[in-house]
């Protein structure tokens, strides 16, 4: 069974990742200027997201609340739970794809802050 989702989770990242990916700013680890330093910080952003992507849960209506002071925490909420999954999942495609630094995987809002 956890087999089968993380099939599916990884199939479904990779079909829609194109899809969005063109209106997401790039990664962070872009910046970096060789090979060797790309693939470190693109693994540590990996681990980041990979690890401590479940925060959005709660990152995201603080933000929400903050901003816009908007009381409509049910969006939040659920735009929260999705970049929790999002982040989670395509930290864990950033650390295994951290050997090829040409590919980028762009998250929403660029990850997990801290």
């Amino acid at each position: 069974m956890l087999k089968r989702l993380s099939l599916f989770v990884l199939v479904m990242s990779l079909l829609v990742s194109p899809i969005y990916a063109a209106e997401l700013a790039p990664s962070p680890w872009t910046n970096e200027t060789t090979d060797e330093a790309k693939t470190l910080a693109k693994f540590k952003f990996g681990l980041k997201n990979l690890f401590f992507g479940w925060t959005e849960v709660f990152d995201e209506p603080y933000e929400t609340y903050k901003k816009e002071n908007d009381n409509n925490m049910f969006e939040a909420v659920g735009i929260g739970a999705v970049y929790a999954l999002v982040d989670t999942a395509f930290g864990a495609l950033q650390v295994i794809t951290s050997p090829l630094p040409g590919v980028d995987i762009p998250l929403p809002e660029g990850g997990v802050d801290f």
